[in-house]
């Protein structure tokens, strides 16, 4: 352990030293990346609560109840099914830019991306092998047990959202970000419904 910490002191050691902040730049790059997260938050509240009054109105209360229970199981098995690779890839695209190794970043997009859209993938294909059998059995609802083919399939576009809106982080891009992590997606949906 001792020889790794003083392996990593080297190197720091021989890189060139910081250049002095710039505050201003910095500070409007802080205003402008905080301003698209609060905007970006707060219309993806107003939009979801939209929705949710929208499928109060449209559907009864049966159908209702078993929407957010699908939406439940998709949210849960899509941040299950992902492995912790939104966070990774956050760290380790995040550092390669930082250092201006861009063959790296690419390198740990293309592998967070294969590995994750495989995981999802595998999830999406159990839910719907298992899912309607343990949704009968479990929630005792027929209607829960019907959709497991389309929340399967809403498994797969939630995950490889949640993946990409990370990456566009990890490149410090926090607009699309911030429109990638449900904004984009729930507009279209208050707009369907």
């Amino acid at each position: 352990m001792a020889e790794v910490a003083e392996d990593v002191l080297q190197r720091d050691d021989a890189m060139p030293p910081d250049e002095p902040a710039d505050n201003a730049a910095l500070f409007s790059q802080l205003l402008s990346a905080s301003g698209w997260a609060l905007v970006g938050r707060c219309s993806a509240v107003a939009a979801l609560m939209l929705m949710n009054a929208l499928l109060t109105r449209i559907l009864g209360p049966q159908a209702v109840g078993a929407f957010f229970l699908i939406f439940s199981m998709v949210v849960a098995t899509a941040s299950l099914s992902q492995l912790g690779l939104p966070v990774a890839i956050v760290n380790l695209v995040g550092d390669a830019v930082g250092r201006q190794r861009w063959g790296r970043a690419r390198a740990a997009v293309r592998a967070t991306a294969w590995s994750a859209s495989g995981a999802i993938a595998a999830a999406s294909l159990l839910m719907i092998a298992f899912g309607p059998a343990l949704t009968l059995h479990i929630f005792h609802s027929e209607m829960v047990s019907t959709a497991m083919t389309i929340a399967a399939a809403w498994l797969v576009v939630r995950g490889l959202q949640t993946l990409l809106a990370e990456i566009f982080r990890a490149l410090k891009d926090l607009r699309s970000a911030t429109i990638h992590s449900g904004l984009l997606s729930t507009i279209i949906s208050v707009l369907a419904f």
